[in-house]
């Protein structure tokens, strides 16, 4: 009983804390359209674990563009994802990617409001040089991934995974301190350690809740795999999902060793958190909720 009113009161706090901040970042038109068109309270989970781990204001944090620019990233980055997917091992290249109108603008206005922050020019230009360079990153391990055909392969799956991943949140947290050039040197590096363990533990859930949309696209996804490697629980697993369930909670009962190894991963990046942030663990897996519970099922 206690465990459920602790959880209760950590979920509203995280709950209280991120719809607090959403609230400042309701100005919609400020970013891009696919971005409004995503839950505010989702879009505004990153930018508050982040600000969180680095003792950033909230107010203060608000009245940069830290949020915008996000929106911008988190557009950009998506849209190219579903390029490169589409793609299969074809390999492209960063400049393919924006030859598409929608991705210039969108990396066009990145740039722009990196370049007002108020950071030094020398570490706008280490960013903006840097976010090239992952651009390119990005599509060399698309393609080296889809190369394999390993699509089942646990392990190759969960290299690929925090390779990708890794290097999102590492440039996701970059970025958040150019509008915060005030952080310490050390809570600067451990809010990176932070993220970077936050989104490979997110991500985990992230390919559960997003399993039949993947499972169509035939791309790398953690359940996917784990139920490929068990035949008797992906045939079950998919008869309920057939039956109308799509509540995760309700799915994991018929595929529980899949499920399992999930969680099992899962936890690695969890205890991955720095020490000194190990207070934020318990609202992080709770964020995992605000993600998603069920599984989203593929537009027609």
């Amino acid at each position: 009983m206690i465990e459920v009113i602790s959880n209760l009161t950590g979920y509203l706090g995280l709950i209280s804390g991120v719809t607090k901040d959403a609230l400042l970042y309701a100005r919609r038109s400020d970013v891009p359209l696919e971005a409004r068109n995503v839950n505010l309270l989702m879009m505004a989970i990153f930018p508050y674990l982040y600000r969180s781990a680095s003792s950033v204001d909230r107010r203060a944090f608000a009245n940069t563009d830290a949020f915008r620019t996000y929106a911008h990233c988190y557009t950009l980055i998506s849209r190219c994802d579903d390029i490169l997917d589409l793609k299969g091992s074809e390999k492209i290249t960063p400049s393919e990617l924006m030859s598409d109108s929608i991705n210039l603008n969108l990396l066009t206005e990145i740039t722009r409001l990196i370049n007002k922050s108020p950071s030094s020019e020398i570490a706008k230009k280490q960013y903006l040089k840097q976010f090239e360079e992952f651009m390119g990153q990005e599509c060399e391990l698309h393609a080296q991934f889809k190369a394999t055909g390993k699509l089942h392969d646990l392990s190759s799956i969960k290299e690929h995974k925090e390779a990708t991943c890794g290097l999102n949140a590492q440039m996701l947290a970059k970025m958040f301190r150019l509008f915060s050039p005030d952080i310490k040197e050390l809570t600067a590096i451990n809010a990176e350690k932070f993220i970077v363990s936050t989104l490979l533990y997110c991500q985990v859930y992230d390919d559960v809740g997003d399993y039949l949309i993947d499972r169509e696209a035939n791309t790398a996804n953690y359940l996917s795999a784990t139920l490929h490697a068990n035949p008797d629980e992906r045939k079950a697993f998919l008869n309920e999902i057939k039956s109308g369930i799509t509540n995760v909670k309700k799915l994991r009962f018929f595929a529980p060793s899949s499920f399992s190894i999930v969680d099992v991963i899962a936890q690695e990046y969890l205890s991955a958190i720095p020490n000194s942030l190990s207070k934020l663990q318990s609202q992080v897996v709770l964020a995992k909720n605000i993600l998603g519970g069920k599984l989203t099922k593929p537009k027609r």
